[in-house]
């Protein structure tokens, strides 16, 4: 729907709220790429900001966030900082990346197509369990792709029909690889095809170990019971 009238503390208009099964889950605020003072980080303010004071109750149930001023087009998690919204530049994961006015629509036909959709709000939402702040991790295209693409690997290469070397994945510093890691290990507790399988994480530098150790003992609800070991490789 668009341009949608809700009322909280005070009657506000959002630009769009996409609704599965009537629960209002993707809201989208836009702003004009021909009004020099109309910026996307005042659609990103306007979400965080004037709508969280004036309709609270249309986030509850938020799973993220898309700004746009028609060639920006960026996707977060409703407590993100503005520096954390990313765009979407991929439709399949399989193609060149896209940026300026072509990323809404790849925004639109990658993100929110329907089964990636679901997937995303079943599969690649994090919500820590014992952080003190309001974290809620979304997560960024080339985690998604990744993910599910090393899943997809990890299957034919497993035993006892294959050679059991799922493969390697490269990221460059800072691309979020720990999430990645996350949602991968999310991914295979959760699949069938593994029998519950145990994870082994190898790093090789002590802050990195303290990092993920303390990231993957706060997911565990989000990833089960199973037991995620982390090892520290000094070689």
């Amino acid at each position: 729907v668009n341009q949608m009238e809700i009322r909280g503390y005070e009657l506000r208009i959002p630009d769009g709220i996409l609704y599965i099964n009537g629960l209002p889950l993707v809201v989208f605020e836009f702003k004009s790429a021909i009004r020099e003072e109309a910026t996307l980080f005042q659609a990103y303010e306007q979400l965080t900001n004037r709508y969280r004071k004036a309709i609270p109750e249309l986030f509850k149930y938020n799973a993220f966030c898309v700004i746009s001023d028609g060639v920006n087009n960026k996707a977060g998690a409703f407590f993100s900082k503005y520096e954390f919204f990313y765009a979407w530049r991929k439709i399949t994961g399989n193609e060149q990346e896209v940026d300026g006015i072509s990323s809404m629509y790849s925004l639109v036909q990658g993100m929110l197509q329907k089964d990636r959709l679901r997937d995303i709000i079943r599969n690649f939402i994090y919500i820590p369990d014992t952080s003190k702040k309001e974290d809620k991790i979304v997560c960024r295209y080339p985690q998604y792709y990744a993910a599910n693409k090393l899943l997809e690997n990890i299957k034919v290469h497993q035993k006892p029909n294959g050679d059991g070397k799922g493969g390697t994945y490269f990221g460059a510093t800072g691309c979020g690889k720990s999430y990645t890691m996350l949602f991968l290990t999310h991914l295979l507790m959760r699949d069938k095809h593994f029998s519950s399988p145990t994870i082994v994480l190898i790093t090789d530098r002590t802050d990195l170990d303290e990092q993920l150790s303390g990231q993957f003992t706060k997911a565990k609800g989000y990833i089960g019971d199973n037991i995620v070991e982390s090892v520290t490789s000094r070689e």
